[in-house]
């Protein structure tokens, strides 16, 4: 069936985008935009989120719910905009209790389109700690064990774990897409030839289950050793000021700077090429952008074994692994500065290893399997 404008319906968790705030979401919208008539994004309202056009074909709309009236509210607005018309494609973001989820199965049962799910994370994956992150999980799992049973195809960024979650939730290997969500601009995202000016450096959202205060625990063990150790923190979040009461109160305060959310990709680039390492101590990631950003700049990486990273990383040659435990964090983090000709091999190593992401390659990969099962639907 050929479409010679065609039409899709997201619904995402992304919560920056409607605010008018830069970032990978934003940058994926530009760049899918030529390849699609309309899309329609329906997101979670934030302060200062607004409806907005964006590229001329791209309409956010932020919605306001409550947390379980979320479904029927992002039903309710994706029926008001596409009115009485069939959408090409509905594609929902899977996540927390599965609201865009719920929304996307039933606006497509309704117009016979096809339903595609992506899974960008799981909590507990690889290994669930606590009650909050098994129930997050369970969730997830019966989504795909129910409703999602009636996607066209379930999309997965990473090839391990996510890929193995899956498959334990029914979802079969032919319905199952691996389309990564790391698109690296290798003009920006590159080796630099500045001096170092942090040691370490770490981004991610000041969020449970990213391991920050694991991390700067890490830092302070770092410094018995190493007392000159820099620091660099990207990020914002709701943990924000736990995370800087933590530093005063590990008196490593003056050796670590809190940068805040940095948007804009040249600026991160930088800050990726002027540091010697990169770290991550999450539990649980579905890409993750941040590490795969750093190694592209030619940053060696101390990582837990999570997302697509196993699949990344050589322990030894590009970075190193870590259990994410603050004394393991510690040791890795001092092995890799000890040794500067080893710590520069390993960053020439590491940027080698992202030349798969690119950009333009993987967007193009991505819209091109979307709208071939667009096209080939037919309302079954």
């Amino acid at each position: 069936m050929a479409l010679s404008a065609p039409s899709l319906v997201l619904f995402s968790g992304d919560r920056r985008t409607a605010r008018g705030e830069p970032g990978s979401f934003a940058d994926l919208l530009e760049r899918l935009a030529p390849w699609w008539g309309s899309i329609d994004v329906f997101c979670p309202y934030r302060e200062g989120a607004s409806p907005r056009v964006l590229h001329g074909r791209v309409r956010l709309h932020p919605v306001r719910a409550g947390r379980f009236a979320a479904p029927f509210a992002y039903l309710a607005a994706a029926r008001e905009t596409v009115g009485g018309a069939r959408p090409d494609l509905v594609v929902s973001h899977l996540y927390g209790l599965c609201a865009g989820a719920l929304a996307g199965d039933r606006l497509a049962r309704e117009r016979r389109s096809p339903h595609i799910l992506e899974i960008h994370g799981v909590p507990g994956l690889p290994v669930a700690r606590g009650v909050r992150q098994r129930v997050e999980k369970g969730i997830l799992a019966a989504y795909l064990r129910g409703p999602g049973r009636r996607a066209a195809a379930v999309r997965i960024v990473s090839g391990s774990e996510l890929a193995r979650f899956a498959a334990r939730c029914g979802v079969p290997r032919n319905r199952t897409l691996l389309l990564p969500a790391v698109y690296l601009d290798h003009e920006v995202y590159r080796p630099g030839a500045g001096e170092a000016v942090h040691d370490v450096v770490w981004a991610s959202r000041f969020v449970p289950g990213k391991g920050l205060e694991r991390f700067l625990d890490a830092v302070a063990l770092a410094a018995r050793e190493r007392p000159s150790i820099s620091v660099a923190v990207v990020g914002d979040g709701p943990l924000g000021e736990h995370a800087r009461r933590r530093a005063e109160e590990l008196g490593i305060a003056r050796r670590v700077q809190f940068l805040g959310w940095i948007a804009d990709a040249r600026e991160l680039a930088s800050i990726y090429q002027t540091s010697r390492l990169f770290v991550l101590a999450s539990e649980h990631e579905g890409g993750p952008r941040a590490p795969i950003e750093a190694m592209a700049c030619g940053t060696p990486v101390v990582v837990t074994r999570v997302g697509l990273l196993p699949e990344v990383v050589r322990h030894g040659e590009n970075g190193l692994f870590t259990t994410g435990s603050p004394t393991d964090l510690a040791r890795q983090m001092l092995a890799v500065l000890a040794d500067e000709g080893a710590r520069r091999r390993m960053g020439e190593a590491a940027a080698a290893a992202t030349s798969a992401f690119d950009r333009d390659r993987l967007v193009a990969r991505y819209a091109d399997a979307y709208l071939a099962i667009a096209r080939g639907w037919t309302g079954s």
